[in-house]
């Protein structure tokens, strides 16, 4: 199975995620992850554990980003990585 993890600042994330399910329909396998201004390092690194816990059973898992190498995006690919090394992953 493949998920996709959407990440990135602000209403972006969901907004993709909302966009894809427009054209493609509900699916199960998609995730938002938004890092808002008022999300301190405690407050995001929750929100990350709590997609990365759902998404190290998938074979694999693409990230799309606003912002490509930004701190969340490495630090979600990182955890996912560790998780399913053995798995397909691509960011």
């Amino acid at each position: 199975m493949k998920a996709i993890p959407f990440v990135g600042h602000g209403e972006l994330p969901s907004a993709m995620m909302q966009s894809v399910q427009m054209i493609a329909g509900d699916n199960e396998h998609l995730y938002a992850v938004s890092l808002e201004p008022e999300d301190g390092k405690e407050e995001y690194a929750k929100k990350l554990a709590q997609v990365n816990d759902q998404l190290k059973n998938y074979e694999t898992v693409t990230v799309f980003a606003d912002l490509m190498g930004d701190r969340q995006t490495m630090r979600l690919s990182n955890s996912i990585w560790i998780k399913i090394m053995s798995k397909s992953f691509q960011v």
